[in-house]
């Protein structure tokens, strides 16, 4: 058995955890202390869903269900990091039968990064939408189709701090005699005005 895990994990980028048919942990490489930071030791005999954040717990059930039900399942989930951070996983894990015994072999690859760019992803569409939107709306609205300039003025400098969320948005003009430029309309978004 030991053999057997020994090969499998020794050079893996991924965590690669041998457990019980309890769940509890029978055999860890080296990549827990990096992934969550616990050594592997300290590790053995403990039950798997003791290193889920209290976020991910609930589809503990259901995820391991799965697994002894179907023999082999994938899933993303949370874990704890010792330092109490979150970790984003995804786990890869199957049966396995050595020297007649049942077990559960789990491939646990960090997330993170794929995450943290879908986030960043959602964040810029969403940004998008709402730039795009406001533009729309201040084209379509009456404040640009009147001859009211500081009116308008006032209508983009307003749209433009809410939309892009910024402190302040000003519109500047060169003078009459294109000698100087001048602010003609300041919007502060704390102050509303």
């Amino acid at each position: 058995l030991v053999k057997h895990f020994e090969y499998l994990s020794r050079n893996a980028n991924d965590l690669i955890v041998l457990a019980d048919k309890n769940l509890r942990i029978v055999e860890i490489n080296d990549r827990a202390l990096a992934l969550i930071g616990y050594q592997p030791r300290e590790m053995i005999g403990q039950p798997l869903s003791q290193y889920r954040s209290d976020s991910a717990r609930e589809t503990v059930a259901q995820d391991y269900a799965k697994l002894q039900s179907e023999g082999h399942a994938r899933y993303e989930t949370v874990l704890n990091h010792r330092d109490g951070s979150e970790v984003p996983i995804e786990v890869s894990a199957a049966r396995v039968e050595v020297d007649g015994q049942n077990y559960y072999q789990l491939v646990v690859r960090d997330v993170s990064e794929r995450k943290q760019v879908e986030k960043d992803r959602a964040e810029a569409e969403g940004r998008y939408f709402r730039q795009r939107n406001a533009l729309i709306e201040l084209s379509l609205g009456q404040a640009l189709n009147s001859d009211d300039l500081a009116k308008a003025f006032r209508r983009i400098t307003e749209v433009g701090a809410k939309t892009l969320g910024v402190a302040r948005v000003s519109i500047w003009r060169y003078n009459h005699e294109h000698t100087a430029i001048q602010c003609v309309n300041l919007y502060e978004l704390e102050a509303d005005q």
